[in-house]
């Protein structure tokens, strides 16, 4: 039985939003075409090297496609300087190879560079937004639950604090 091909992604891809969760302030936050392809390709590295793969993951994405992927990073941070980095550059490029089935560009630009306005929220931001959105969640159920309901009626007073389990958000 021969290995299945790679997966690959044949077009080249700008923001192309899809409204992943919304931020408390009710201002969505979107993850893009690109950010599944880039998550991908994060995936690949984790499974070599995962504290690379931590880095990856706070790269927003400026351009993601089979000629070039460019990922930018705010100057002068650990983040900028591990992603420039000769030896993680060559893990990247064997991934983003993988990814495609071709050598791809991969270029590390600064937040403040032309075209990075365009850059997507990063993976690393977008499980930032899941979590809260789950913290909340998790708190309105809390809050909501007919037992706490009924407390709150018997005894008075009210719910200061809520604290979810962490297998709860692992969810």
């Amino acid at each position: 039985m021969s290995p299945s091909p790679p997966e690959v992604d044949p077009v080249e891809t700008r923001v192309r939003p899809v409204v992943v969760e919304e931020e408390p302030t009710g201002a969505p936050l979107r993850a893009t075409e690109a950010n599944l392809g880039w998550g991908r390709v994060v995936d690949r590295v984790r499974r070599v090297k995962p504290a690379v793969a931590s880095v990856l993951e706070h790269g927003k994405i400026v351009r993601f496609g089979p000629e070039a992927v460019e990922i930018a990073y705010a100057r002068n941070t650990f983040y900028w300087d591990a992603a420039r980095d000769p030896e993680l550059r060559l893990l990247i490029d064997q991934a983003l190879a993988d990814q495609f089935g071709v050598k791809v560009s991969f270029v590390v630009a600064p937040l403040d560079a032309a075209g990075s306005e365009d850059a997507v929220a990063s993976l690393a931001e977008l499980a930032a937004a899941k979590r809260r959105e789950r913290v909340r969640e998790i708190k309105n159920a809390a809050l909501a639950h007919p037992a706490v309901r009924g407390a709150i009626d018997i005894l008075g007073g009210e719910v200061s604090e809520v604290k979810p389990l962490a297998r709860e958000l692992d969810d």
